[in-house]
């Protein structure tokens, strides 16, 4: 080794030795302390003492002390130590050889708390094996400086230890927000009234219940630079309590609010019962729906700030659905009306739906109030195709005024309702509803000379309404439809009946989302279908087949039929689609005289139905997708005008949720409603009233007090005293008894 030379390198805190070719890498805890204790040693090192370690094996034959065994290819040299595997001792003899126990390094205590000199600190940059085994230290970067410290306190993570806060003297908390936090769900938690002294932004102090020894001061901490508990008791010897303030309306709205995310009709008597399942608290009922109401405010929004949103709703709807429309009339800077239709909604109903289009209106059950006006169509299975919705004022006036040459039809159900105010009784019902039912005019006739006979008032009340607007035999085969109710319009009022209780861009939203999986349940609903027709209209075609038994077809020539059916007959021109009966015209679906004829000429039923009913229509009603729109954060800011919620007026009461049913509308129940009956005074057999309000009993009663009243002022006879009273009469009428008095008297 005559030609090795030894080159030291120094590397921040890493010491290369470089000898003979090999390198040497030397760890130094502490430059300053390293280095003096290397060079104060540094002729003492032995280097076939210190453990080297290459990738290759290198070869050492110039050391002569060093024997090597090639056939075990092992190291006998006593004085060899191996490091890594001399799992006894570890590296105990190289410090204890080699390191300088008369040097220490400067080490500051901190009362509670170790201080760490940043020298020292610097292990982890210099080596990957080294780390800590507590988490949740975490120091700020070193300094060149080595006379900072750096300070290991334990630092409060809200979002876990939030859940179940523990408290420890020296305990660091990000804001003064973030602490109080901590106190109310400890507080909530443990069931103990913890209540604050002092509460600013520089010191918090809380103490527990009378004679209860729990107490937490904390204050801003110079050295953290954040709030830092200085004091705290934590045992209790309070008892529970079953009620907290700490337990807020606020705080149980942001506890279990993805309860009412999934049931926001929970009422608060499961409300109440959750809140004591999870808290073991019974707050009052008031707080309860103080709580469901923040809660739905966070989930649907703040029903005034929403109707200034309806701008960017508008601009999100037309980008997410381009040819969809949006209108809003404002009237004196308050909103007024509404108008919102789908592009997809339109091209379906122009594309496979008969042209049919039915409206009604529904009321808006939120703080302002407002009527929905709905227009709904009739899909090829018989179904609501919703089209658009608005916001109007009035009804018909608005119909009138759009569509003046449009044929108008009423439902015969609420045109009962009007008629049955003035004209009860069965007969007149059912009268009403044959007259309405009649597909010809001849049979119309009839009808109406019956109601006639029955009540010639009430057959005055129908003429005046035109029969064109509820009658078949008057309607147009144009439409294919002659239904007389609107029950496809009340089952659209009860889809969006949800709806219809949330806020104004709540509610739009809701329904928006109902029509977009509504079409795309329809469009996998008809690839189960086996028929070239729909279901529904099957169902009907087997129920005119089965009626078609009574009837006997007589060919004539070129597809014309006479059928007789019982006592009638009619002719069928199963060419033309024709019938005497007209309800082949009307609804585009083989009546029973029809059938009989398709019958003897061996051709299906389904073969002659029209083709809105078919399932290619059914197809092209539903080929079009409603697509969904992107969060409130992403939409585009309009800046339009401010809009403003309606004008408030307070109604006297309760906000009524549900319309008063009528009696026969009673879903179950084993005794009817009273609704609608006359009521008949017992006293003076009137009618209108009852015994309770009836005039002519007060004022009987009051002319009885009056007597009375004069009775009691006159004044007292002066009776003489007997000493044995003889009794001559027994009466019972007072006035007669007070007569024989005085007469004794006398």
């Amino acid at each position: 080794m005559e030609d090795s030379f030894v080159e030291l390198v120094l590397v921040g805190d890493t010491l290369m030795i470089i000898f003979a070719g090999l390198t040497i890498v030397i760890l130094i805890h502490g430059l300053s302390f390293g280095l003096r204790t290397l060079l104060s040693n540094l002729e003492a090192i032995d280097l076939n003492d210190i453990a080297m370690t290459s990738q290759a094996p290198p070869s050492v034959a110039a050391n002569p002390e060093c024997n090597i065994d090639e056939e075990d290819n092992t190291m006998e040299d006593p004085d060899f130590v191996d490091s890594d595997y001399e799992v006894d001792r570890d590296d105990d003899d190289l410090y204890d050889k080699y390191i300088d126990g008369t040097v220490h390094d400067e080490l500051a205590l901190v009362k509670g708390k170790a201080v760490v000199k940043e020298g020292v600190g610097n292990i982890q940059d210099a080596s990957d094996d080294i780390f800590y085994s507590d988490e949740r230290l975490f120091l700020p970067e070193s300094s060149e400086d080595e006379g900072e410290i750096k300070l290991n306190f334990k630092t409060f993570r809200p979002d876990v230890d939030m859940q179940s806060p523990e408290f420890y003297p020296g305990m660091v908390f990000g804001t003064i927000e973030e602490l109080r936090k901590a106190v109310s769900q400890y507080s909530i938690t443990n069931r103990v009234a913890v209540k604050p002294d002092r509460n600013n932004k520089k010191r918090y102090e809380a103490h527990c219940a009378e004679n209860c020894p729990w107490k937490l001061v904390a204050s801003v901490d110079s050295r953290a630079n954040c709030f830092m508990v200085k004091q705290y008791v934590g045992s209790h010897t309070c008892r529970k309590e079953w009620e907290l303030k700490a337990v807020t309306a606020r705080y149980l709205a942001g506890r279990f609010i993805e309860e009412f995310r999934g049931d926001d009709k929970m009422t608060l008597a499961s409300f109440a019962k959750k809140v004591q399942k999870s808290l073991n608290i019974t707050p009052s009922r008031h707080k309860l729906g103080r709580a469901r109401q923040i809660a739905r405010e966070a989930i649907y929004g703040d029903e005034i700030a929403q109707y200034d949103q309806l701008w960017d709703y508008a601009q999100e709807l037309r980008r997410s659905n381009p040819g969809s429309k949006f209108f809003s009339n404002l009237h004196n800077g308050c909103f007024h009306t509404l108008y919102v239709s789908m592009d997809a909604s339109k091209r379906g109903f122009l594309s496979g739906c008969r042209p049919l289009i039915c409206f009604d209106g529904c009321h808006i059950k939120t703080k302002f109030g407002g009527h929905i006006l709905t227009a709904v169509g009739m899909d090829p299975n018989d179904c609501i195709y919703p089209i658009a919705i608005a916001v109007v004022e009035g009804l018909i006036p608005a119909i009138k005024d759009e569509f003046p040459d449009s044929e108008h039809r009423f439902c015969v159900r609420h045109l009962y309702q009007n008629f049955a105010v003035l004209y009860k009784g069965e007969a007149l019902k059912n009268q009403l509803w044959a007259i309405a039912r009649s597909t010809t005019v001849p049979e119309w006739n009839v009808n109406t000379e019956k109601m006639k006979a029955v009540n010639k008032d009430a057959y005055g009340y129908l003429e005046e309404i035109p029969p064109n607007q509820w009658c078949r035999a008057f309607f147009r085969d144009f439409s294919k439809c002659d239904i007389l109710l609107n029950n496809n319009l009340e089952c659209h009022v009860r889809y969006i009946l949800e709806a219809r209780e949330l806020t104004i861009l709540s509610m739009l939203e809701k329904i928006r989302s109902k029509l977009m999986n509504r079409i795309y349940t329809k469009q996998e609903e008809c690839k189960k279908w086996v028929f070239d027709i729909c279901p529904k209209i099957k169902q009907k075609v087997e129920k005119n087949i089965e009626m078609s038994n009574t009837c006997y077809a007589l060919p004539s020539r070129m597809g014309v039929f006479q059928v007789t059916d019982r006592d009638k007959q009619f002719v069928v021109d199963i060419k033309n689609k024709q019938c005497d009966c007209r309800r082949w015209q009307l609804i585009g679906i083989p009546c029973n005289h029809a059938i009989s004829c398709l019958r003897h000429e061996r051709i299906k039923p389904e073969d002659e139905v029209s083709f809105c009913y078919t399932i290619q229509s059914f197809k092209q009603a539903y080929m079009f997708n409603i697509m969904p729109v992107r969060d409130k954060t992403h939409w585009e800011k309009m800046n339009g005008v401010p809009v403003n919620p309606p004008v408030y007026e307070k109604k006297v009461g309760r906000p009524k949720t549900t319309r008063r049913k009528q009696p026969q509308e009673l879903d179950a129940g084993t005794k009817i409603s009273k609704h609608g009956v006359q009521i008949h005074c017992s006293y003076c057999k009137n009618v209108g009233h009852n015994k309770k309000g009836c005039k002519k009993r007060k004022a009987a009663q009051n002319g009885k007090n009056e007597i009375e009243n004069i009775i009691s002022k006159e004044p007292t006879p002066e009776v003489e005293e007997v000493d044995e009273p003889i009794i001559t009469q027994v009466l019972t009428d007072p006035i007669c008894f007070c007569h024989t008095l005085k007469i004794q008297n006398i």
